[in-house]
């Protein structure tokens, strides 16, 4: 790796050992770690000619570099101390939660929308069909009485679909569309 991209100390965490690419490394597993160096390599081999010259081209390589190795047989194993997994508990908190929360670990703190997968079933005798159906759909959630889940007319298929919730997550941000005199 080239000598003015190689450990620079804005990457270091304080009071650790490991830098930035580490923790990535260690987020994203190996091949989303792969996926994120050639993407890196890719957008510093665009820019080159626009932006930063051969400093761009020798951070390119850098990533082509990360690839490589992660390919090849470490030579130490991964980095699974307590130090890191310390420094990755200190970063969840700052990453925005865009994952699916299993409802038997947490509910949401606070009433609104929410992407949820929710599991419906109904019997033959009750519905006139079997019922074993996975779906994801907008819900809303009230701290007080829960999960408002569909309601259904004619009123007697409520009594007859059974529908659980089993995880959520924050709704994404709504596409705005780009204006095309900016």
């Amino acid at each position: 790796m080239s000598d003015k991209t190689k450990h620079p100390q804005h990457y270091k965490l304080p009071d650790m050992p490991y830098e930035a690419i580490d923790v990535i490394r260690a987020v994203l597993g190996e091949e989303g770690f792969r996926k994120f160096c050639r993407g890196n390599s890719l957008k510093y081999l665009i820019r080159a000619d626009k932006k930063g010259g051969i400093y761009d081209l020798s951070k390119a390589r850098d990533y082509i570099d990360y690839e490589m190795m992660g390919m090849q047989e470490p030579e130490e194993p991964p980095k699974t101390d307590d130090d890191l997994r310390a420094v990755l508990d200190e970063c969840k908190p700052a990453q925005p939660e865009k994952r699916w929360i299993p409802c038997s670990e947490e509910l949401p703190k606070e009433n609104g929308h929410y992407l949820v997968t929710f599991h419906q079933t109904a019997t033959e005798e009750d519905l006139g069909f079997d019922m074993d159906d996975t779906d994801v759909r907008k819900m809303r959630y009230d701290t007080k009485h829960g999960w408002r889940t569909p309601r259904h007319i004619p009123s007697w298929i409520n009594d007859a679909v059974v529908s659980t919730v089993l995880a959520w997550m924050p709704l994404p941000e709504p596409y705005k569309e780009r204006r095309t005199d900016e």
